[in-house]
């Protein structure tokens, strides 16, 4: 059985990519980030946080549904929202009963996403990666604090001395 990738020295995790880029043509520095989209998947996706989690965009049609054949860098996702706003919904099943109520949905959504984002997701992905003794970092971003960026240190960067990001 083959080693996972993280546990492999930094020379060998080097060989390795260098070989998938021989058979796949794609740069070294794609191929890299997307072992740790992969690692960043699991990570949300074996959490308590999958039942309720989406994944979409580029990334899922190509690594999912096959759909298309390129390479996406960031990741996806949406949160059932009722789980974000249940004081407005009451964590029921039910769709908003019209555009205003959709509207006021939608705004408290934008406005509880940043804390979700802060006290949910930066900490669970911050233990996986504490406890996988991994050297990333996660940051804030976003104009609005809606996003999160997992920063890596690239054994195979684009630009050398420079470490690489994956939005979420």
């Amino acid at each position: 059985m083959a080693e996972p990738y993280f546990v492999l020295s930094k020379e060998d995790q080097g060989e390795v990519l260098e070989q998938a880029r021989a058979k796949t043509a794609r740069p070294t520095h794609l191929l890299e980030k997307d072992v740790w989209v992969v690692w960043t998947l699991r990570a949300l996706f074996d959490s308590p946080l999958a039942a309720d989690l989406t994944f979409k965009g580029g990334t899922s049609l190509s690594k999912v549904y096959k759909i298309i054949d390129r390479f996406s860098e960031d990741i996806d996702l949406t949160y059932d929202i009722r789980k974000l706003i249940a004081d407005l919904t009451g964590g029921e099943e039910f769709l908003p009963a019209s555009r205003s109520q959709a509207s006021k949905w939608t705004k408290a959504v934008r406005n509880s996403l940043p804390e979700w984002i802060a006290t949910e997701v930066r900490p669970l992905l911050q233990t996986a990666l504490e406890r996988e003794r991994l050297a990333a970092k996660l940051e804030i971003g976003g104009v609005e604090h809606d996003k999160l960026l997992l920063h890596y240190p690239a054994i195979k960067p684009k630009f050398p001395e420079a470490a690489d990001e994956i939005p979420l």
